[in-house]
């Protein structure tokens, strides 16, 4: 989930001023998400989205911020400096080697709205459902459902990964660019998707995580028979494992978050927090890719908790977790 630092200080300003809230005054706030850091640690990437009241769509633009001047600048290119001119292109990621560049971008899948489904009745307001889901909170089904694209930077090329499928990447409705990851190697991707349609999806909290092959164009769960929310899938600096968080049960949106570390050569996975009686909110690697620094609730406030990573994930005893705030 995405936290919206930024808009909060706006709004509270605003607030102030005026000793009202309005509606107008929401729909004027850019919502604000954090991508990541370059490797340097120099520049933050983020992305700003401005609602329109009026067609209630939104427009995303990108930006980087000199963390030592402060100076934010306008950016149209992905944290590689490598250009990506595409209609609808969001949460824009380059890998690692700059050979591929991944973007979501919105589809139509399966068409609900009347002007998708006549042509001829291009100022129709009439939506046809035949199965849940029809709204997912305060946003109406249109059939159109965001995919998740490879570029070639070589030939300008790209991919729809997920072709004709009715599912989500990012998830909805708080996904973002975390929501997918290039591998350390070059060699694929691998992305969070609820991949459940109609009544399943509406009942269901069990997303998994999948990796495509860019060489087979093929498509492997890593997470099959693990129930619930598998979510942020991270890879540690060395590229040898991959973090992520996950709940145990389908259908409890609010069951416990463990974190989970997989060997990505084996396919080895361990639960690292599976001792520690708390819920993880979000989580880093160290640098040295043998321990994990994650948020966590306590008592009302949000605290910074470490956990170490078994150079074995086949041990039985658990890492210890430390609470550092």
């Amino acid at each position: 989930m995405k936290k919206l630092f930024i808009p909060l200080l706006m709004l509270s300003v605003q607030a102030m001023a005026q000793d009202r809230m309005t509606p107008e005054m929401l729909w004027s706030l850019k919502r604000v998400s954090a991508d990541e850091l370059s490797k340097s640690g120099k520049t933050l990437y983020y992305t700003t989205k401005k609602y329109d009241m009026a067609t209630e769509k939104s427009e995303a633009k990108h930006w980087k911020i000199n963390l030592a001047t402060g100076e934010a600048s306008a950016v149209t290119e992905s944290k590689k400096e490598i250009t990506v001119n595409v209609e609808g292109a969001e949460n824009v990621k380059a890998s690692n080697d700059n050979k591929y560049i991944a973007f979501t971008k919105d589809v139509l899948v399966t068409p609900m709205n009347g002007a998708d489904i006549h042509k001829d009745l291009q100022k129709t307001t009439m939506q046809v459902y035949t199965d849940l889901s029809y709204r997912h909170w305060d946003t109406w089904e249109d059939g159109r459902y965001s995919h998740l694209y490879i570029m070639d930077v070589a030939t300008g090329a790209s991919k729809d990964i997920m072709m004709d499928e009715a599912y989500d990447c990012p998830q909805k409705p708080f996904g973002g660019a975390e929501d997918f990851e290039f591998t350390p190697d070059g060699k694929g991707i691998v992305y969070v998707c609820k991949k459940k349609s109609g009544k399943d999806y509406a009942q269901s909290t069990n997303t998994d995580i999948y990796y495509y092959d860019f060489a087979a164009g093929t498509t492997t769960n890593l997470t099959e028979g693990m129930m619930g929310y598998d979510m942020s899938p991270a890879f540690s600096p060395d590229g040898k494992r991959m973090a992520f968080t996950s709940m145990k049960r389908d259908g409890y949106e609010a069951d416990k978050v463990d974190i989970y570390v997989m060997d990505w050569a084996t396919r080895t996975k361990m639960n690292i927090t599976a001792g520690w009686d708390g819920t993880v909110e979000a989580l880093n690697w160290d640098r040295s890719s043998d321990r994990i620094f994650f948020n966590a609730a306590v008592k009302g406030t949000v605290q910074l908790f470490q956990v170490g990573v078994p150079s074995n994930l086949n041990v039985k005893m658990m890492p210890h977790v430390a609470q550092l705030t």
